[in-house]
């Protein structure tokens, strides 16, 4: 928890049943990557609050959540972006995220209180049975399915517009 400020990186971390967040990003500005980082029976794995100053780019490879979505079922997204913020750019390279039997979540959750569109990028994600949300963007009210234990080869998404990529061929949405 803290702000980001310049480039850095984290690797190798799992942070189990802390009451909050995996991962939270606040005030978050400039370049991170996280790489094998994750959490297990956190209300959400990665929160990315108020970022600020020009916002910046947040790298997660082969990023773990598993039993997010304990606690408020209100609040049950693996990655959220909320607050007044800065433009972010997401990407997620392979990866999982899973919930257990019982909790609907949502891969990535933007809040109606965020003020930019972040852009998002992802590639190689798989999503368990229990993520029926790839994006639940509340901003524009804007909600993408993903079907059980789902593979996104290659995904884009900004603003209520996204391309996506997989076995069952290319899709644009304007």
């Amino acid at each position: 928890h803290g702000s980001q400020s310049g480039t850095g990186s984290i690797e190798n971390v799992t942070v189990n049943s802390n009451g909050r967040a995996g991962v939270h990003l606040d005030e978050f500005r400039s370049g991170i990557t996280l790489k094998c980082v994750g959490g297990d029976s956190n209300p959400v794995t990665f929160d990315i609050t108020r970022a600020k100053l020009g916002g910046g780019s947040i790298l997660l490879m082969d990023p773990k959540s598993e039993g997010a979505g304990l606690g408020d079922p209100a609040v049950t997204p693996a990655i959220r972006f909320t607050g007044p913020n800065a433009p972010i750019t997401l990407t997620v390279l392979g990866g999982n995220f899973l919930a257990p039997a019982g909790v609907n979540k949502s891969a990535i959750q933007i809040s109606a209180d965020s003020t930019q569109n972040p852009m998002i990028q992802i590639i190689g994600l798989v999503t368990g049975n229990t993520i029926p949300l790839l994006i639940d963007d509340q901003k524009n009210a804007i909600q993408i399915p993903c079907t059980p234990l789902a593979y996104h080869s290659v995904f884009a998404y900004c603003g209520g517009k996204y391309m996506r990529f997989d076995p069952t061929g290319f899709t644009t949405v304007p």
